[in-house]
């Protein structure tokens, strides 16, 4: 088997012949999300089952989730769905989970062609699986700047196979050592839509709220605060929007320039926690 951090992209014709369907479970973390919430589960009924984990919806979504046949399991609120990715994993009823956010929708040719790729590598010590994701706002899909375009995600994974570390953002979930990374290939211009961005005012909510916990994730992952280190990240995502033409969009463009200032904010939060936590174990040790 190839090492952890191996990735390729496969088509059809490149799958072995001799395979078995594989059962999926579908996840879902829920937090108010009725809105959104039915179209994705209805994109999502090719699994065997659907697994919502609610959070303390006070909306409909645990009716709707329930007329869509899915196993619904209240746990406490936690601020963002990574925290809970891994107890929830292993709540499925399968070891291979299709994850999914309640504002995603997976397109008809992937209910076929997933669980065929499973089945098809499984043996060989597939772990996860990237698909070609698409981000839309009410306008229709990005086609400028980091979000325009078919971009990869990894949504797929067996959890026997793979971390699952809990991080904000970073690593939902990764590949164990010696275990195998596929990319499938979608067709043109498609993919698992995500219809991310609600418009300014739901942006500047969900990045205050998700600001208060950067400092933990980046510590956890291993960040260390440098100045150093934060130009170069803002470069990065600059260059990336540049590449990708984010000027000729306007709502790239201020995405840009939003994405600019939240990382300036959240690399000083991580100065100040590092802060905090310095003079923690200080005071501890004396």
């Amino acid at each position: 088997m190839k090492p952890a951090h191996f990735v390729r992209a496969v088509t059809r014709a490149q799958w072995p012949m001799d395979r078995s369907r594989v059962n999926l479970t579908a996840l879902v973390v829920t937090y108010n999300d009725a809105k959104f919430l039915s179209r994705c589960l209805a994109s999502l009924a090719f699994c065997d089952e659907l697994l919502v984990i609610d959070v303390g919806s006070s909306d409909e979504s645990i009716p709707i989730a329930e007329r869509h046949g899915a196993r619904v399991v209240k746990l406490e609120h936690v601020p963002f769905a990574e925290k809970i990715h891994s107890r929830a994993a292993r709540l499925a009823s399968h070891d291979w989970i299709v994850l999914a956010d309640p504002d995603m929708e997976y397109p008809r040719w992937m209910a076929d062609r997933l669980p065929d790729m499973l089945a098809a590598y499984e043996d060989q010590g597939l772990a996860m699986v990237i698909l070609p994701m698409i981000t839309y706002s009410e306008h229709g899909p990005f086609s400028y700047g980091r979000k325009g375009g078919v971009r990869g995600r990894a949504a797929v994974f067996h959890r026997e196979r793979v971390h699952i570390p809990g991080y904000l953002h970073y690593r939902g979930f990764e590949a164990k050592q010696e275990y195998l990374t596929l990319g499938l290939i979608s067709p043109p211009n498609d993919g698992v839509r995500h219809y991310s961005y609600h418009g300014l005012r739901d942006l500047i909510r969900k990045s205050e709220r998700y600001l208060h916990h950067e400092a933990e994730s980046r510590l956890g992952i291993g960040q260390r605060f440098s100045w150093k280190g934060m130009w170069v990240e803002i470069y990065r995502k600059l260059a990336d929007d540049v590449r990708k033409q984010a000027y000729r969009s306007p709502t790239a463009l201020l995405l840009m320039v939003y994405q600019v200032a939240n990382i300036i904010r959240a690399n000083l939060s991580l100065r100040k926690y590092e802060r905090q936590f310095k003079s923690e174990r200080l005071a501890e040790d004396e």
